[in-house]
């Protein structure tokens, strides 16, 4: 790997199981560019054993939520390219190229990879599924865009331009937060299908409380504009 890191994988943890086999996926998928992959963890099994093992970096999150390990993570990446990614194989990592080329054939500041298109069986919960639609409908209402997975958290952004957006949310409005202010910041946005799995572990989301401070983050940032 040289000095100049074109792309930096950055996957926040908590007790994942199949960390190894993300990042390992991860890592064969991006053989063809200088990468890194962040893993920032707030475990208290051997997932960041597993991680180290499997060569990533390790960085410890003192802070909580999910919204804090991704800054943690954008804190120490070196990459012209971020990738967010969950550690628990709901996403397939070899659809990473999915997300990167439409940033790297210069066509897109931000790469949001749309779950819906193919949901196998099991992966997402009736009732996650009917808040992600409706805190889908409120965003695109209030800020008059046509995303079709707000929610998702399989994406990625330019460095600069992430940087320059100034995303505050430390918990799960992390990714709504990024979403709404490249709206707001004229960033090229674009959608691209990917499939999405059940999880390897314990799901972190509580769909009612955390779909609630999802929606205050929409609203604040609708309201103030930060």
């Amino acid at each position: 790997m040289s000095d100049e890191v074109e792309v930096t994988v950055i996957i926040p943890t908590k007790n994942e199981p199949a960390i190894d086999k993300v990042i390992t996926r991860v890592m064969q998928a991006l053989n063809r560019v200088d990468y890194e992959v962040i893993v920032v963890d707030k475990s208290s099994d051997d997932t960041g054993e597993k991680a180290v093992a499997s060569g990533a970096v390790l960085v410890k999150q003192e802070g909580e939520g999910y919204g804090d390990a991704c800054l943690t993570g954008l804190k120490r990446a070196k990459g012209e390219i971020v990738v967010f990614i969950d550690g628990d194989m709901s996403y397939d990592p070899r659809e990473i190229w999915k997300i990167l080329d439409p940033i790297m054939r210069g066509e897109a500041d931000l790469v949001i990879g749309n779950r819906f298109h193919n949901l196998r069986r099991g992966s997402m919960k009736f009732v996650n599924k009917i808040g992600n639609k409706m805190l889908t409908w409120i965003i695109n209402k209030l800020f008059k865009s046509n995303i079709g997975d707000t929610q998702s958290g399989f994406r990625a952004i330019r460095k600069e331009k992430l940087e320059k957006l100034s995303v505050k949310a430390t918990g799960w409005g992390f990714q709504t937060e990024l979403l709404i202010k490249a709206l707001r910041n004229g960033l090229r946005i674009v959608e691209v299908p990917i499939s999405y799995y059940p999880r390897v572990g314990k799901s972190k989301l509580r769909p009612f409380r955390d779909g609630i401070k999802i929606l205050a983050t929409a609203v604040r940032v609708f309201l103030t504009g930060d």
